[in-house]
């Protein structure tokens, strides 16, 4: 008859299945921020913003910082307007791929 520690040690690879999954997606989340593509690499990008800023200051502070001409373009999509902070970037930047 198995003891309930043993079907404990039974469980255990299912769980550790379950775990790389998630790990899986932070390293997409990692390509996606390197490259720019998420909001990780657009604030990379943007190092040393001062705010408020429009948008023509983020693209001089993107390229200022050696963003990619998908990063530049990105920026070049969203709303011409003076941006108070990170989070309004980010916010303006939703869907301009």
């Amino acid at each position: 008859m198995a003891t309930r520690s043993d079907k404990d040690k039974a469980k255990k690879p299912a769980r550790a299945q379950k775990e790389m999954k998630p790990r899986a997606q932070s390293s997409k989340n990692r390509a996606q921020a390197q490259s720019g593509q998420g909001p990780t690499g657009l604030s990379r990008n943007l190092k040393g913003i001062r705010f408020p800023a429009d948008r023509s200051q983020l693209v001089q502070q993107a390229r200022k910082n050696g963003a990619s001409t998908d990063v530049i373009r990105r920026i070049q999509g969203m709303p011409d307007r003076a941006y108070s902070n990170m989070a309004e970037v980010m916010k303006g930047s939703a869907g301009k791929k």
